[in-house]
């Protein structure tokens, strides 16, 4: 009777591990090319590295950033990757990684994840029910420009520029240079600049080739080879989706892929035709840099813009140049 009762012990603890190891959690990806854009492939390899944490990954792509957001807080996902910009009402803090002008480059941007996938920040990854698991880039956004003379900042005015529906950032940045909102999201915005429905457009180099964004350039556009931020893919949880501890092991997890990331961001970028970039004069640049650096203070000022994840960044930025106006005047 006793061998009896431990193999019914033993057989229901196989039962469970089959039950837990045929769980899986959903994915929706957004990836604007769908399933075979590299977003959606290196989430297939993620999800691969992901069965070590214990977690079975299933992927979904979407096309339309707006339906993943959707199903994610309907619960017919259990994550969804997504880009900063959608990420802020999940957790404003992580979103704010996005905040314009505030990470110059790809270095920056990985001492910057680097520093914030330490375990004492992890709490500033959770947001009511949902966690920020993982951070990458996605690429510089670049501001393209049907006319390549339109360098300047003042240059601006007057433009029909294209902002993001529900986007506070970019209405603010339009409104600030005094240019006229063109409304619109990521599976129409490019369609309106190539037909010349919107004159100036912010959108990284992975949009360039399967968009066909050259052709809202040619003949006279250009691209200004300032950054005007860092685009990020975020991906955020239901917490209670996944398990205890999940989201640091995650974060650590996906900090190792950084490289790659980078990797497929500069090759985007190395498939514009040269003669499409245009580089500001260097007093142009400084007139940016505090153009944004307003807009920043702003932004945190009507709720938009996280203002811990400001200070961390401001901090980091002075590290490299402690001479610049901002390290002397921290108002951020």
């Amino acid at each position: 009777m006793r061998s009896l009762r431990w193999m019914l012990v033993v057989v229901a603890l196989l039962l469970s591990v089959q039950a837990q190891a045929a769980k899986k959690q959903y994915v929706c990806v957004f990836d604007p090319v769908g399933r075979d854009g590299d977003v959606f492939s290196m989430a297939k390899d993620i999800a691969t590295e992901f069965l070590t944490l214990g977690v079975d990954l299933k992927l979904y792509p979407y096309t339309t950033e707006a339906s993943a957001v959707q199903d994610l807080k309907a619960g017919l996902c259990d994550a969804a990757i997504l880009t900063g910009l959608k990420v802020r009402q999940f957790n404003k803090f992580s979103a704010t990684l996005e905040a314009v002008g505030a990470i110059e480059d790809y270095d920056a941007l990985r001492v910057v994840l680097q520093t914030l996938t330490q375990p004492k920040a992890g709490k500033l990854f959770v947001e009511g029910d949902y966690e920020v698991a993982g951070v990458f880039p996605a690429g510089a956004v670049f501001i393209f420009l049907r006319n390549r003379e339109w360098v300047t900042v003042d240059s601006m005015r007057g433009r029909r520029i294209i902002v993001m529906y529900g986007d506070k950032v970019s209405s603010s940045m339009v409104a600030q240079v005094g240019g006229e909102a063109v409304n619109a999201d990521t599976s129409t915005f490019a369609n309106k600049f190539k037909r010349g429905r919107a004159d100036v457009v912010f959108a990284p180099a992975a949009v360039y080739e399967p968009l066909e964004m050259y052709k809202g350039l040619e003949p006279d556009g250009g691209i200004i080879t300032q950054p005007i931020t860092q685009l990020t893919l975020q991906i955020v949880t239901r917490k209670a989706a996944f398990p205890e501890g999940f989201g640091q092991q995650a974060r650590e997890a996906i900090l190792e892929w950084y490289d790659l990331a980078v990797e497929i961001a500069l090759r985007a970028e190395s498939k514009i035709e040269k003669q499409f970039w245009v580089r500001p004069p260097k007093h142009e640049v400084d007139t940016f840099q505090e153009a944004v650096r307003v807009a920043r203070i702003r932004l945190r000022d009507e709720g938009v813009y996280d203002a811990r994840m400001l200070r961390i960044l401001r901090k980091l930025r002075c590290r490299k140049s402690p001479e610049a106006y901002e390290c002397k005047h921290p108002e951020e």
